[in-house]
C-alpha cells in the first residue's frame, strides 16, 4: 500500500522544485514555461503555480514575448538580477578571493588579496573577514538584500 505523501515531504518536494526551476535558468539564461515543463517532467499547471511563486518573490521575471507560428505566444522567463546579490569567498594560499555577484548571477565586485606566508591562522582569517566586510558593504549599499553567502 503506498504511504501517503506527508506535509513536510510535499514542502520538501516543492523547495526541491524551485530549486530546479531556479538552476535550469541560470543554466540556459532564458527559458519558455513548455521548456521547464519538458526539461523537468513537471506538468504545465505545476510550473505555471511554481513560476508564479518564484515571479511574486522577485527571483524570476518574464522577458518579453515570443512570436509563434501557431497558439499563444510564448513567454521567456529568466532570472531577476535585481533580485539580490550574493557573496562568494575563497581563501586558498597564496590568496583570499571575494566577490560578489547578481542574481542573474553576473560579478559585480571582485578583489583578491596575496595571504602573507608568514601569517598566522587568526591573522589570515583576520584578513578573510576584513575582505568579506568590504563585500558585505558594497551589498548593502544599494537597496537589494544579500541573499547568501559561501
Amino acid at each position: 500500500m503506498p504511504q501517503r505523501l506527508l506535509a513536510s515531504d510535499q514542502g520538501g518536494l516543492r523547495q526541491r522544485n524551485l530549486a530546479a526551476l531556479l538552476e535550469l535558468l541560470r543554466r540556459h539564461g532564458s527559458l519558455t514555461r513548455t521548456d521547464l515543463a519538458q526539461m523537468t517532467g513537471l506538468n504545465r499547471a505545476t510550473i505555471t503555480r511554481l513560476i508564479r511563486e518564484l515571479i511574486t518573490g522577485g527571483l524570476v521575471c518574464e522577458d518579453g514575448v515570443q512570436v509563434s507560428s501557431a497558439g499563444r505566444p510564448a513567454i521567456p522567463l529568466r532570472l531577476n538580477a535585481q533580485a539580490g546579490y550574493i557573496i562568494g569567498a575563497e581563501i586558498g594560499f597564496p590568496t583570499i578571493s571575494v566577490i560578489v555577484t547578481d542574481f542573474s548571477p553576473t560579478i559585480v565586485w571582485r578583489t583578491q588579496e596575496t595571504i602573507s606566508p608568514q601569517a598566522s591562522q587568526d591573522e589570515i582569517l583576520d584578513q578573510a573577514s576584513r575582505i568579506f566586510q568590504a563585500a558585505t558593504d558594497f551589498a548593502t549599499k544599494t537597496a537589494r538584500a544579500c541573499l547568501g553567502w559561501g
